[in-house]
């Protein structure tokens, strides 16, 4: 990825000159630099952008240049898609009209990103005097107060332009970001713009104000406006004597955005989560949907900071995962509960690594037709040495430290005393803190756990629940009964995808 932005950067560097349309003309509908604030033009200025674009997106513009706000004679519809984008601008002037189209492509993570983009025109290509156009653009988000993209326009006629923009937010959120952007050209023609810069500011979600400076003294304010899945946009341009020159106009609907309205929705559900099968630590590129660590703990952080969400409904059967993930998640959801919120597990069969993940909950909630083994902690390995002499192989153990004792396998036939020393004592701190968490949160004395893991092991459903090991017997399909009784109201449930947290990007 490095290798692909230094080429990019090196290409942009020698490809300064002018060309017809030019950076300021293509986006005159946008009230800031591309990286700034949301999705710019969503690829038309810099593809890059498209990278952080998570679900589609629908924008129409239009303006008064050319006319009146309502003859439509110069507008432009952007459709953006998860690293991919289409865009039309239409514009009509002295007889003449033409139509520009932009195909862009944008890939990478939060942190780095680079796109790619190709336009052509249709209509009177002479009179408007247009090219065919490829973008190239990288956008860097080192963290949540900077970022830093250029921009690479190269026409098939060869007259090209190179653009750096940028954007600091001083305070690391949305409440303010200060941008600009310089062109390099060899054309420096008085009536065209090197620079401009501006600010755009939300004090409340949804509401964003903006201004933007142009070399040539010309500048424009706007404001745009948030409903959530749609949003609407005006701005206002004026001349180099702040005489008003033209209005600019936008519709968005389609992904979600913060709007005045998301605070109002407060305590109405409970983020599900279903931890069938296995947790990874990474999933592969392709064709995987597999659980990761990484994301359920992002889940439990988007809950924890979503004021709509009151609680977790956690399924865990069926789940197979790595004691060290338990007990993170288990960490992650004491975090939650302290505030306020409430969390609920519910489990069919589980084990002791899966009853402490389950006794962390507010509720526990278990299948009458289940079963909960306690079974303790128990650690072996496998012995070859005797197979090795039998197949006539001989194996020699260089040995120096005493705990070294990677090689017994091959050359004993049983634990030697500081393996079995070392061994002990990962399984009595195991135990020890099971034990601990799962007394403490279920307010049960350390004999009595002693007891269910020496003596009893094994609990069915009504065991279980005389035992005070879980709170309730029922199926999923009840839980949200259950979450009415502890709650006193009905809650929704929710899917992760539902959360501000993973709604809004950090563009927004």
């Amino acid at each position: 990825m490095k290798t692909i932005v230094l080429v990019i950067l090196f290409f942009i560097i020698n490809s300064f000159a002018v060309f017809s349309q030019n950076y300021y003309e293509q986006n005159q509908f946008a009230l800031t630099s591309p990286g700034a604030m949301k999705y710019g033009l969503y690829g038309l200025n810099n593809p890059a952008v498209l990278a952080h674009v998570e679900s589609p997106d629908l924008l129409f513009t239009w303006s008064d240049q050319n006319g009146k706000w309502s003859s439509l004679n110069n507008w432009g519809l952007f459709a953006a898609f998860p690293h991919i984008s289409f865009s039309v601008l239409n514009q009509k002037a002295a007889g003449d009209a033409i139509t520009d189209y932009k195909l862009s492509f944008g890939f990478g993570d939060p942190s780095l990103s680079i796109g790619l983009g190709y336009g052509w025109s249709a209509g009177s290509i002479s009179a408007f005097n247009r090219s065919d156009i490829f973008t190239l653009g990288t956008l860097i988000r080192p963290n949540r107060y900077l970022s830093f993209g250029l921009i690479g326009n190269i026409l098939t006629s060869a007259d090209n332009e190179g653009i750096v923009e940028g954007a600091i937010r001083p305070f690391g959120n949305e409440f303010i970001s200060l941008f600009g952007d310089y062109v390099f050209r060899n054309d420096k023609s008085e009536e065209l713009n090197i620079w401009s810069a501006g600010a755009a500011i939300e004090a409340v979600p949804g509401i964003r104000i903006t201004g933007r400076y142009f070399e040539n003294k010309v500048f424009n304010v706007g404001i745009a406006r948030s409903f959530g899945r749609a949003g609407i946009y005006s701005g206002v341009n004026f001349n180099e004597n702040g005489k008003h020159q033209y209005n600019v106009y936008g519709i968005r609907i389609g992904a979600f955005d913060r709007n005045p309205f998301t605070g109002f929705s407060k305590n109405n559900s409970y983020l599900e989560m279903n931890l069938l099968g296995g947790v990874k630590y990474q999933r592969f590129r392709l064709f995987d949907n597999s659980n990761t660590l990484i994301n359920l703990l992002n889940q439990i952080d988007g809950a924890m900071e979503d004021e709509s969400v009151s609680g977790i409904a956690i399924n865990i059967s069926g789940m197979s995962v790595y004691r060290e993930m338990l007990w993170e998640l288990r960490e992650k959801l004491k975090e939650f509960k302290l505030t306020g919120k409430h969390v609920i597990i519910y489990f069919d069969r589980t084990g002791i690594d899966g009853y402490h993940l389950a006794s962390v909950a507010d509720k526990i909630i278990m299948d009458p037709s289940g079963m909960l083994l306690l079974e303790g902690y128990l650690m072996g390995r496998q012995y070859y040495s005797g197979t090795l002499d039998k197949i006539g192989l001989g194996f020699t153990e260089l040995r120096y430290f005493k705990y070294k004792s990677a090689s017994e396998t091959y050359s004993r036939t049983s634990m030697s005393e500081a393996d079995e020393e070392q061994w002990q004592a990962i399984i009595d701190d195991n135990y020890e803190l099971v034990k601990s968490s799962i007394c403490t949160s279920r307010n049960i004395s350390s004999g009595e756990f002693e007891k269910f893991v020496n003596e009893d092991a094994l609990f069915l459903a009504d065991d279980a629940l005389k035992s005070r090991l879980v709170d309730t017997l029922g199926r999923w399909d009840l839980v949200k009964d259950i979450i009415k009784q502890l709650e006193g109201e009905e809650k929704n449930f929710s899917g992760a995808g539902s959360l501000n947290k993973n709604l809004l990007t950090d563009d927004n």
